[in-house]
């Protein structure tokens, strides 16, 4: 049903808990006819590099996300049937800013 949604277990990016996946499989509420929806929420504003992949359709983001969620409201064409779908994920943190403001830079390289 159109709204109906399925959420990740939370899982940790650079030891910070609260990250989820969720997918709307009809498509969230606003969303065009048989479109499925999928983001990922995030505990905190981050900048962050990910990666969506599912229904043969993958689609790559790096975005500083400020609003606890990003993604994509028409990510692919749902399909008739959803057996043997397989949906993965892929994040890759590049800052995050800490409950006092600070930034941290799990890649940064600089010497």
């Amino acid at each position: 049903r159109k709204g109906d949604e399925i959420s990740s277990p939370e899982f940790a990016v650079f030891g910070k808990d609260g990250f989820t996946f969720t997918i709307f499989p009809k498509g969230q509420v606003g969303a065009k006819a048989n479109r499925v929806s999928f983001y990922l929420e995030v505990p905190q504003n981050i900048n962050v590099h990910f990666s969506l992949l599912a229904l043969d359709t993958k689609r790559t983001e790096t975005a500083t996300i400020t609003d606890r969620c990003r993604g994509w409201m028409d990510f692919a064409a749902a399909p008739s049937s959803y057996e043997n779908v397989v949906v993965s994920a892929e994040v890759h943190l590049v800052s995050m800013t800490d409950d006092d403001g600070l930034i941290h830079e799990p890649y940064n390289n600089a010497s």
